[in-house]
């Protein structure tokens, strides 16, 4: 599949959020995005939630998780820059 935007891109996103997180104390980003709104997730992910609602849980350190359910995740695992999904 061709990706757009470089995995770099993506992961400086979610960094940026992380240093904002840090920043003002907080443990943890959680975002929401379903078929009619996909920017959040996608922004983040490149995952486009079209077939059931998907978030993303951005902690303060590590690694973001995708949150999707069973009928998207083929789709999550060939599409998403996020590579722990659940």
């Amino acid at each position: 599949m061709q990706k757009d935007l470089p995995d770099s891109e993506f992961k400086e996103r979610i960094l940026s959020i992380q240093k904002q997180l840090k920043k003002n104390n907080f443990d943890a980003y959680l975002l929401h995005s379903n078929e009619a709104d996909q920017a959040n997730v996608r922004y983040l992910s490149d995952h486009w939630p079209i077939f059931e609602t998907a978030g993303i849980i951005v902690p303060a350190e590590g690694e973001a998780i995708l949150l999707i359910g069973p009928e998207a995740e083929p789709f999550a695992r060939d599409r998403s820059r996020i590579s722990k999904i659940r």
